[in-house]
């Protein structure tokens, strides 16, 4: 295929997008909406830089180099490898034959234990001044509790999709990646009243 024409790569990326949602039996797996919308963006700005030639794997590469040299970092670099493999698995002629590159490990950084309580003393002052208007109290639980979620090992996806039904006795039961069920201890202070 030439991709020419927006509405051509439009028509492309709906394709390589029902592709992704439903995977193969052997070589791709589902993905979720936000992996397919990124395999998307990719696979657009690479059609894009293919500016009307056929995709090719050679064309892949001078992409790829394109990027290394506006200092896109290898963690990105190879985000854009997957999406671009799994297109070229998409229209099944010849594969694409990158590695992907080196990335340095990094540690996350922590809160110290003196700065987690500063942040939680500031959060949880509203909730007892009678002072200030019950929405106000009730928004600084809420704030108190998304602290509490999201630095308690939740993705973001996690935290956003919570429902007040997913509180159980103290525990929080989270659907993560893949389906699978955790629970997450939560305090006192940021149980639904």
């Amino acid at each position: 295929m030439v991709t020419e024409t927006l509405p051509e790569i439009i028509q492309e990326l709906k394709a390589f997008d029902d592709y992704l949602r439903f995977g193969t039996d052997e070589e791709e797996r589902p993905k979720a909406e936000s992996s397919r919308g990124q395999y998307r963006l990719v696979v657009r700005r690479f059609l894009i830089f293919c500016n009307a030639q056929s995709p090719r794997p050679e064309l892949a590469k001078e992409f790829i180099k394109s990027l290394e040299e506006k200092g896109v970092s290898a963690r990105s670099i190879n985000s854009y490898l997957w999406s671009l493999k799994a297109y070229f698995r998409f229209k099944g002629g010849d594969r694409l034959k990158l590695r992907g590159r080196t990335v340095e490990k990094t540690l996350p950084r922590y809160l110290a234990d003196e700065e987690w309580g500063k942040i939680l003393v500031i959060a949880q002052r509203p909730l007892f001044d009678r002072n200030i208007p019950e929405y106000a109290r009730k928004r600084a639980k809420l704030e108190l509790a998304l602290i509490y979620i999201f630095c308690s090992s939740l993705r973001l996806s996690e935290g956003i999709s919570l429902k007040i039904e997913d509180i159980e006795e103290g525990y929080l039961r989270v659907v993560g990646k893949g389906g699978k069920e955790k629970l997450v201890p939560i305090e006192e202070p940021v149980t639904p009243s």
